[in-house]
């Protein structure tokens, strides 16, 4: 068994170590605002020997003192030559805040996305030290750890990384930009492959991507939707469907209005998945999962639950229920679990 998790995990992984420096972030005089308190410092000298590829996750680990206080403390991987002098290479991941004078350690998954030239760019907030305007004032981070690890995955691996809550998340372009979704339409994802790891809570959720700074780039347009399991183990198959009930439209017109994200707990850093299937598609919601077989189709169970995934009660039919707007998980004998909204 592990010569084949080998095979299928393939991955080339280095590092490039630590020298204690400092980074200057100088007054970035292109942030947002009125007035702008954006400080903002770039840095090669981890990545000068990285050529990126798509798929690549870059982990960046940082500790040390700031001689200022820092919010929305965050990194990325950008490429800022000419013509375009700002490319992002891999999005910003958040560190947190920081304390003038007091130790930070950061950790943070980044997930390559485009190719080009790499840098490092460090981007923080201070309103204090910027005042009305911040010409000449900056911030020095001056780091007793400061290392970045390449993780190249092998052909046909999907990586989950930590989104900071101690989940692992990927987001996928998987629904083709028509048809969009829209209310009440069911949205099945079939992942079907091994992982490299254990993990648990298998989680999927529609969101819009659009470039919506109010909403982060992230507008949920489903709820949280559980997959029916307890544990998928390391090597061994798994087949699972899950059906997402979208309660919300997508503002944008672009297959990244409404991404595919796959959440899942693990105690491993990154979970790798060698998937045979991932797929994602608008269904009649009663067509039943082709990884079931259907030889019972009775209810065995209905549970209750908010827009936000809260369970409310469980029922044994929906006639048991009031007038209202109701989503519901129904969970039927044969195995098959269907998620959706009504009214009564």
């Amino acid at each position: 068994m592990k010569k084949t998790l080998l095979s299928l995990f393939a991955i080339a992984l280095f590092s490039i170590g630590a020298i204690a420096q400092t980074i200057t972030l100088p007054w970035n005089s292109y942030g947002s605002g009125d007035p702008v308190i954006n400080y903002q410092g770039k840095d090669a000298s981890k990545v000068a020997t990285y050529t990126p590829e798509i798929g690549d996750v870059i982990t960046v680990t940082i500790a040390g003192t700031a001689n200022q206080d820092i919010t929305g403390f965050q990194v990325a991987l950008i490429d800022d030559a000419p013509p375009a002098h700002w490319k992002e290479l891999a999005g910003f991941k958040t560190f947190g805040s920081v304390t003038a004078g007091t130790p930070f350690s950061f950790e943070v998954d980044l997930n390559v996305t485009d190719t080009g030239d790499p840098k490092l760019v460090f981007d923080g907030n201070n309103a204090t030290l910027a005042g009305a305007d911040g010409t000449g004032t900056s911030i020095t981070l001056t780091l007793t750890e400061y290392t970045v690890s390449i993780l190249k995955p092998g052909a046909g691996v999907t990586v989950l990384t930590d989104n900071g809550s101690g989940t692992k998340q990927g987001i996928f372009t998987k629904l083709e930009a028509t048809p969009l979704v829209a209310v009440d339409d069911v949205v099945r994802v079939n992942l079907k492959g091994v992982s490299d790891v254990n993990f648990t809570e298998l989680q999927v959720v529609v969101v819009d991507g659009s470039e919506d700074a109010a909403n982060a780039w992230w507008t949920e347009l489903s709820a949280f939707t559980d997959a029916d399991i307890t544990e998928i183990i390391a090597g061994e198959e798994f087949d699972i469907t899950i059906d997402v009930t979208i309660l919300e439209a997508p503002v944008g017109t672009s297959a990244n209005n409404q991404n595919i994200v796959v959440m899942a707990k693990s105690a491993s850093s990154v979970i790798q998945l060698s998937l045979t299937n991932f797929t994602a598609t608008i269904i009649d919601p009663s067509t039943p999962p082709t990884n079931i077989e259907v030889v019972d189709n009775s209810i065995y169970a209905i549970t209750v639950y908010s827009a936000t995934g809260v369970v409310l009660q469980t029922v044994q039919s929906i006639e048991e229920l009031g007038a209202g707007v109701y989503f519901i998980k129904i969970e039927y004998a044969n195995g098959a679990v269907e998620t959706k909204k009504i009214v009564k």
